[in-house]
């Protein structure tokens, strides 16, 4: 689990916590975190996990499912819930080899429907389980209730520890799935810049961070099978697919955790367009992200491509 905790100064943002918004420059909490699955109701996406350091590959496959008031979620986790309210619930299984160990990610957030004034999605509850090779190393579950993030947590198989803290009032998005939640973004073309207060539940960490989130860049990415899946059409009604050969523009969006080292970031690319997918129109799909981390005194990185797509 070391080597996992040491990839990424912002690895966090991926596996590790649950955010609460607390600040918003360019792009306000109101509107935010509309439904993602409207009006389908199952997304899948599958990224190929790569790195320029040659000890890492893997797969990450996360799952998008509308769940009405009453339905059952027998795996959540270690657990299970059965929810009171509509709701959505964000699932990733990360599968990664590292120096030639084996180590599972399991982690998602569900997220109640609201009509309220504030957000469109709060997290209600989520969890994290890591295991290195068969073993499990690290079980988290956690629950919103109110202005608190209250959390258990067992460290290799150990006596299950308990606790809570602070997360505000205001518009949250859940840390286990922050990544998929900020497709709800609406103010991308205008420029973006957001700061999030952090609670952090890790098997190392239980503390509240600041992670900052900004965007004012459009870049294209190229190499993708999802190039030909955007459609463009012109002011006569001609449908082409110039992706194909240009890239996909894709909104350029970095993450930092502000008490780390400055300079470091996640970095994540949404696309400008919608993907048109099994006659669905698809918003802000994340085509690929990236992580540093060091290996000695090498900075590296790791990069995940989306390889696959499914939408019901």
């Amino acid at each position: 689990m070391k080597k996992i905790v040491l990839i990424s100064t912002v690895i966090l943002v991926v596996i590790a916590a649950s955010i609460g918004l607390a600040a918003c420059n360019n792009a306000t909490p109101q509107g935010q975190l509309a439904n993602l699955l409207n009006p389908h109701q199952h997304e899948i996406f599958d990224y190929t996990l790569s790195s320029d350091y040659q000890g890492v590959s893997g797969t990450l496959h996360v799952t998008l499912d509308a769940y009405k008031k009453g339905d059952a979620i027998a795996e959540f986790g270690s657990a299970s819930i059965t929810p009171d309210y509509d709701g959505v619930l964000v699932k990733s299984v990360l599968n990664a080899a590292i120096d030639g160990k084996t180590y599972k990610y399991e982690y998602g957030c569900f997220y109640r429907l609201t009509t309220s004034s504030t957000a469109y999605m709060v997290p209600q509850n989520c969890f994290r389980r890591t295991y290195e090779g068969e073993r499990e190393t690290f079980d988290m579950q956690g629950t919103y209730v109110g202005s608190e993030f209250k959390y258990t947590r067992s460290i290799n198989g150990g006596a299950t520890q308990k606790g809570e803290l602070k997360v505000g009032s205001g518009a949250k998005l859940d840390n286990n799935e922050f990544q998929q939640l900020l497709r709800s973004v609406t103010t991308y073309a205008n420029g973006l810049s957001m700061s999030f207060t952090t609670p952090v539940v890790s098997a190392s960490e239980v503390s509240t961070v600041t992670l900052n989130a900004n965007c004012n860049t459009v870049r294209n990415i190229t190499g993708s099978p999802f190039c030909d899946a955007y459609e463009v059409t012109d002011s006569e009604g001609k449908v082409t697919t110039p992706y194909k050969e240009e890239g996909i523009p894709c909104y350029m969006v970095k993450v930092s955790r502000s008490t780390q080292v400055a300079g470091s970031s996640e970095t994540l690319f949404y696309a400008v367009d919608n993907l048109k997918l099994s006659g669905w129109s698809v918003k802000n799909v994340l085509v690929k992200f990236e992580e540093p981390f060091k290996r000695g005194d090498k900075q590296c990185t790791m990069t995940y491509t989306l390889s696959d797509a499914a939408i019901a």
